[in-house]
């Protein structure tokens, strides 16, 4: 189990929904990491796996364009710090 890398608010925070999210991301990163699955084109040599995660607070202010924009630009965030991460919004 990977909860020892997650954020420290997991374990003292009350939102646990976001904080599984979190283990599941880590360890699909993890599993997919192990695989070694070559990827020539890559500088790091194999397939890795970056993940842009965003939360939003339903209102009338917030649509879900809203949530896939800043998703994305968390997704992109996670590639420009070197990939093989995730990123939050």
């Amino acid at each position: 189990m990977v909860e020892k890398n997650l954020p420290s608010f997991c374990r003292i925070s009350i939102v646990k929904g976001l904080c599984i999210w979190l283990n599941r991301l880590l360890r699909l990163i993890t599993a997919i990491r192990a695989l070694q699955i070559v990827h020539a084109g890559s500088d790091k040599q194999y397939v890795t796996v970056s993940i842009g995660l965003a939360t939003v607070v339903p209102s009338s202010q917030e649509t879900l364009r809203s949530l896939v924009l800043s998703a994305d630009r968390a997704l992109y965030a996670a590639k420009a710090l070197g990939r093989d991460r995730y990123y939050t919004a």
